[in-house]
């Protein structure tokens, strides 16, 4: 499947009676508190955070693909051609995203609370060092090669539009990783010890700070979902469900990426046994694990 430059979904809306995220991304099968009904409507607001969150890193992501690009203008022209169509279809994913979400709240009945400010989430990334960008950059492509893998397009019981719109920017986001794995050994190895040193530490605060907004968000659901099934829930149901989304939102966008195969191998290779150590201490992560 590939993206269709989607200049419209088309007048397709989302269909409330189906889940809209696959269960591998969803906390709804490890929450007890929550009727059937309930935990599908959990899905329902999970989809729409992850579109959200999925363009935040997507408005990273496209700079800094173009930047990789201009780089092999002169020396690499299928290079630099493959990067630059993969910067434009970057940033239709944002655009697709959007109208995505509008259509999300129309469905719900209720405009969803989302993580503000995404372009200043943008500003604080890119000011990180550039090649501890670019290793979350191939992060963020490792992770749509492990949502890839699962094949929602082949899942009959999710909405038919979430399902095609997922599979194919999983598709689109997952094809340039390859590319920015070869460029992101190059920078390494051109980073002096310390230079290295420096950029694993920004890595790791950019992943930190990551599980942060991740955390914020996850409230927001959970505020969401109170909303969407109308109700009233206990403070350790509440705690419960928190936890659970929290911890789903922590697999999906990041644990997903940074044991998976392709990422563990790149680390491999840009990283002293010390400087892996140190990493996987400080995000409680262990690399060795394969994802997929």
């Amino acid at each position: 499947m590939i993206w269709q430059s989607y200049a419209s979904l088309g007048d397709r809306q989302f269909d409330i009676t189906r889940p809209w995220l696959p269960s591998a991304l969803s906390a709804a099968d490890q929450v007890e508190c929550l009727t059937r009904a309930e935990a599908l409507k959990l899905t329902h607001v999970e989809c729409a955070a992850y579109t959200h969150l999925a363009s935040c890193l997507e408005e990273f992501v496209t700079p800094t693909t173009l930047t990789l690009a201009r780089k092999l203008a002169f020396d690499e022209r299928v290079a630099f051609a493959a990067l630059s169509s993969a910067a434009t279809e970057e940033s239709k994913h944002i655009a697709l995203f959007r109208e995505a979400r509008k259509r999300m709240n129309t469905a719900l009945g209720f405009p969803l609370a989302l993580l503000p400010e995404a372009r200043r989430v943008t500003g604080v990334v890119l000011g990180k060092h550039p090649a501890a960008v670019l290793l979350l950059t191939a992060c963020v492509h490792a992770i749509a090669e492990h949502h890839a893998a699962l094949r929602v397009q082949d899942d009959a019981a999710l909405d038919p539009l979430a399902r095609q719109m997922l599979a194919a920017y999983w598709h689109d986001a997952a094809r340039p990783g390859q590319r920015v794995r070869l460029e992101t050994v190059r920078v390494f190895q051109d980073l002096p010890p310390a230079g290295k040193d420096d950029a694993f530490d920004d890595f790791v605060e950019l992943v930190i700070g990551m599980e942060a907004l991740l955390s914020v968000q996850a409230r927001f659901d959970v505020e969401n979902l109170l909303r969407y099934i109308r109700r009233p829930i206990g403070k350790s149901e509440q705690a419960e469900l928190l936890e659970a989304v929290t911890d789903a939102k922590r697999f999906a966008l990041i644990e997903s990426g940074l044991t998976h195969r392709s990422f563990r191998e790149l680390f491999g290779l840009v990283a002293t046994r010390a400087q892996r150590e140190r990493v996987e201490e400080a995000l409680d992560t262990g690399m060795t694990t394969v994802a997929c």
